[in-house]
């Protein structure tokens, strides 16, 4: 889980689908790849890793 002091500020990331993968950025400082769901009631999801948050695009809502 994220540690909330070192989680840096990450802007969120526009997605036009609701499965996906988050690698955490650069090599050497990403983190292993964590696929994510968003759900079917929810528009986005946060990776659990890093904490970016992914949203999905309003035309696939």
């Amino acid at each position: 889980m994220v540690n909330v002091k070192d989680k840096k500020k990450l802007d969120t990331k526009i997605v036009e689908s609701r499965k996906l993968y988050c690698e955490g950025g650069t090599i050497d400082s990403g983190h292993p790849r964590v696929y994510l769901v968003i759900g079917e009631n929810d528009q986005s999801v946060s990776c659990p890793y890093c904490g970016q948050v992914f949203t999905l695009h309003k035309k696939f809502h």
